[in-house]
């Protein structure tokens, strides 16, 4: 199974290869829509892999503050 990590990245790369295919035209309109379709589908996956890192890394921050709140007031 890959990581969240990889599956992010990939994302990321897979994301930046459709906006680069649509960027450069040539493509009938069905195909376009699709790419749109694939890059909005990439680009809300991530947001989601973002906003839960960015969830974790406020509990790992308030955790620590409150461990350390308590080695505080037990000095």
């Amino acid at each position: 199974m890959k990581s969240k990590l990889n599956n992010f990245e990939e994302n990321i790369t897979r994301l930046e290869q459709v906006v680069s295919s649509l960027e450069q035209g040539g493509h009938k309109l069905n195909d376009m829509v699709k790419l749109y379709e694939e890059g909005i589908t990439l680009a809300n996956k991530c947001k989601i892999e973002l906003f839960e890192t960015e969830q974790k890394i406020f509990k790992l921050n308030h955790d620590n503050l409150i461990e350390e709140q308590i080695l505080t007031n037990n000095k």
